[in-house]
């Protein structure tokens, strides 16, 4: 594919639909895969970025050219309990993730060779909204706390912070209240601030909108800050905002988009300075569109623009390559790679030496915390991965612009909500209230969060929904569940905590989901309707299979469970409750076998771990071991009859 300006993008494919090579104006990057069509290698100018799996598929390990190793831990139902950032065996960065019983996350320590550095604590009400984050340092003394307070449709009442490292030996408390308009748009935040008990100041934001509810001003202390323009299809086309190296003067920044919405280009003019164009170079092939290349254009300049940027992805962002010979050549460039956490969030970058230059934290909405980073580099992508622009305060998110610090988005939700599901009517408020386990790559749906990537291409789809994959095609063996809760957009329901979040695995739910999705869930169980169902969510049926009841539809040794699915309104012909397994005349690689009938063991087995999974998480602890049983069933870990697993 070609642009307008001459830049271009050339993929090649393997015979199993893999990309295999992808070529713009500045490089090649060459991928390659295992035998179960798994992402394996990333090989780019600095070298060769390695994928590794576990048994069951979810992402073991990451090895960068610059010698820097990312490993991943798991619990038994597949969710991330630790991540390692580490060079020659010495550790960069340790995250240890402390789960509740519903699989949100209850701390994360973090560690670096071996001494805590640093923990976070998490608060949650009934509805698994974030009500309060602790952070404390490496001897357990508090550095900062934040509760916040919500209304009953989710629109945030209150925000208080107890900051015990802005002032050295004094505790600064700033209190936020919000107002909001009879639309849920916020009308006006006022923070009033002391420190150790003594008023030191008080500022009043209030905001505008236009017909459509997108963001026009925002007025602070009576000094506008923000001035927005929008276009028919709620695409911000100018911000006009203070100048934050001129007092006095303004910055108007002008923006551009492709045809399906995704941003191309920026235009600054820095008051009354030339105006300098930067374009993205934009791969559509993404299950989200990512930048691949940035370029500057002087102002009155035409073409292609001097590249300033390079970006190589594999599953996610891998690394950044600045041209340092002033003419965009990567001969001379600098080289920065990616070390993320649990959310997808950057926290490291490191040179090409595996050394590390840049140190990110980042308070629960995505707010960088000054006092625990180290910033050097000239880096963009930061909370959950994706793209910050600067000079707005906003976070890119594709469809909408996301502002951390009132946890909101600048425009309404283009997705209007699902009525049985309350969470998702709300226009403006990001990722269900629950930033710790929840990300919006589009800008339109909530995503909880999703196994670890493994390859999608071709005939190997991956669907991501409450938190896990359905793998097919190939019998990758990894697998998830899909269920009622795609048509019901039930998306924060937590599945598994993981190392890090598929782009793939959510474009393509997302695609999955935005299309009419029509299950047949009847009361009666059969196979055929099964089959029709994991079709309609989108998982192809391999040659020579069957559609299995991982809960059986008729067998009276398996009533406890069905009752326990029945408690909770999953249709025993659900494709949360189905998998595709090979039948005896399958040459699949993996799996277990499907033919006949199923042994007591088994349905003896699944009653046991779907009563027990209620007990501890009600609905979503029977959804997760649903889909922990399933991965083992793809992954041939369980015997269902004598035929055994392949």
């Amino acid at each position: 594919m070609t642009y307008h300006d001459g830049t271009y993008i050339e993929y090649e494919y393997d015979a199993a639909g893999n990309r295999t090579q992808l070529t713009t104006p500045a490089r090649t990057v060459d991928y390659s895969f295992d035998v179960l069509n798994r992402l394996e290698t990333v090989t780019d100018e600095t070298g060769t970025t390695t994928y590794g799996y576990d048994a069951v598929g979810n992402r073991a390990s990451m090895s960068y050219p610059n010698g820097t190793v990312t490993e991943y831990t798991y619990d038994g139902r597949h969710r991330l309990t630790q991540l390692t950032h580490s060079r020659l065996g010495a550790v960069l960065l340790g995250l240890s993730y402390l789960l509740n019983p519903d699989g949100t996350r209850a701390a994360i320590i973090e560690d670096t060779g071996g001494v805590i550095t640093r923990s976070t604590e998490y608060g949650y009400d009934a509805v698994k909204r974030l009500t309060g984050e602790t952070v404390r340092n490496g001897i357990g003394a508090v550095e900062r706390q934040t509760e916040w307070i919500f209304d009953q449709v989710g629109n945030r009442l209150e925000q208080t912070v107890t900051d015990n490292t802005a002032v050295v030996g004094a505790s600064l408390l700033a209190i936020t209240n919000y107002q909001y308009d009879l639309n849920d748009r916020l009308s006006t935040e006022t923070t009033d601030a002391s420190l150790d008990g003594v008023a030191t100041g008080s500022d009043t934001s209030s905001y505008t909108y236009d017909p459509k509810g997108n963001t026009l001003t925002k007025v602070t202390g009576g000094q506008t800050q923000a001035q927005y323009q929008w276009d028919s299809a709620g695409r911000l086309r100018q911000a006009i905002t203070p100048d934050p190296e001129n007092p006095g003067s303004e910055t108007t920044t002008r923006y551009t988009y492709l045809a399906d919405g995704i941003r191309r280009s920026q235009t600054e003019r820095f008051g009354e300075s030339d105006a300098q164009t930067t374009r993205y170079l934009i791969d559509p092939v993404q299950a989200y569109a990512q930048v691949l290349e940035e370029r500057v254009l002087a102002a009155g300049a035409s073409g292609a623009g001097v590249l300033i940027a390079a970006y190589t992805y594999g599953d996610d962002l891998i690394s950044l390559r600045r041209p340092t010979d002033g003419a965009g050549g990567l001969g001379s460039a600098e080289t920065r790679w990616y070390h993320v956490d649990g959310l997808g969030s950057t926290r490291l970058l490191s040179d090409a030496g595996g050394s590390v230059t840049d140190r990110y934290a980042y308070t629960a909405y995505g707010e960088l915390d000054a006092s625990a980073s180290v910033v050097s580099s000239e880096n963009d992508y930061l909370y959950t991965g994706e793209q910050f622009d600067a000079g707005l305060g906003f976070y890119y998110l594709r469809a909408r612009y996301y502002e951390a610090g009132t946890g909101r988005f600048a425009g309404m939700d283009p997705f209007g909500g699902i009525q049985p599901d309350p969470l998702t009517l709300h226009r403006y408020t990001y990722v269900h209230l629950n930033p710790v386990s929840n990300v919006d790559p589009s800008g339109k749906i909530t995503l909880g969060q999703v196994v670890t990537a493994v390859n999608v291409a071709g005939n190997v789809q991956t669907v991501a929904t409450i938190g896990v994959n359905i793998l097919t095609g190939n019998y990758v063996s990894a697998a998830g569940m899909i269920a009622e809760e795609v048509v019901y957009s039930k998306l924060g329901a937590l599945g598994r905590p993981v190392a890090h979040l598929s782009s793939r695995a959510l474009g393509l739910f997302y695609r999955v989901f935005g299309r009419s999705v029509k299950l047949k869930l009847s009361s009666i169980p059969s196979g055929d309707d099964l089959g029709y169902n994991l079709n309609q969510v989108g998982v192809i049926r391999p040659s020579n299979t069957q559609a299995h009841h991982i809960v059986a539809g008729t067998s009276t040794r398996a009533q406890a469970a069905r009752d326990a699915l029945s408690r909770h309104d999953i249709n025993i012909n659900s494709p949360t409750n189905g998998v595709f397994l090979p039948d005896c005349k399958s040459t699949a690689a993996l799996g277990s076998i499907h033919c006949g009938s199923h042994n007591y063991a088994y349905m003896d087995s699944v009653n046991d771990r779907i009563l027990a999974a209620e007990a501890a998480g009600g609905k979503i602890g029977v959804l997760n071991e649903l889909g922990a049983i399933k991965i083992e069933l793809l992954a041939g870990l369980q015997q269902l009859n004598r035929h055994g697993v392949r």
